[in-house]
């Protein structure tokens, strides 16, 4: 093979994994974990129905998005199906997912999720998560927001969310 062709070979190669490496930082450096007092406590919503974690990402002057996470326990025989989710600290509050799509982060909304049966349902970084949009307040680290979570039965349960500042991964 011609040295300028393994070479240009070599270079697109090198740029290649640079751009990969780069997107990854990135994609690692927005949905950091979230680091708070109190992480692992289970607060019970029903006799059957638990939630662990609940938190929502602090904002900075100027941005009206912030994404949640939580864990949700199911101790019943039957799976639990979450169809909507509001807050009075945004305008729109959805469902979301995170996928990777042609080697980059993408998220979609999605209509509910699943707690199985005698199970655990989590929405972390880099997977499913709250999407707050057109937020109407600034979310200072220390503040506390109450979300709605509505099962498909109509049932509305009322979550108590910690601001907090969101560190990336080391």
């Amino acid at each position: 093979m011609n040295r300028y062709v393994t070479f240009g070979l070599g270079l697109a190669l090198v740029m290649a994994l640079g751009f990969v490496l780069r997107h990854f930082y990135a994609t690692f450096s927005l949905h950091a974990e979230p680091h708070f007092i109190g992480k692992g406590e289970v607060k019970p919503l029903t006799e059957q129905l638990s939630v662990v974690d609940a938190r929502v990402q602090a904002t900075i002057p100027g941005i009206k998005v912030s994404s949640g996470y939580l864990t949700l326990i199911n101790t019943s025989d039957q799976e639990i199906v979450i169809t909507g989710v509001s807050t009075d600290a945004a305008k729109h509050t959805e469902l979301h997912r995170m996928f990777l799509r042609d080697n980059r982060m993408a998220m979609r909304k999605v209509e509910q999720v699943v707690v199985p049966a005698n199970g655990r349902f989590e929405f972390a970084p880099d997977g499913f998560h709250l999407m707050l949009t057109h937020l109407n307040q600034r979310l200072v680290e220390g503040d506390i927001i109450s979300v709605q979570l509505m099962e498909q039965n109509g049932t509305l349960h009322t979550v108590e969310f910690a601001v907090v500042e969101m560190k990336p991964h080391h």
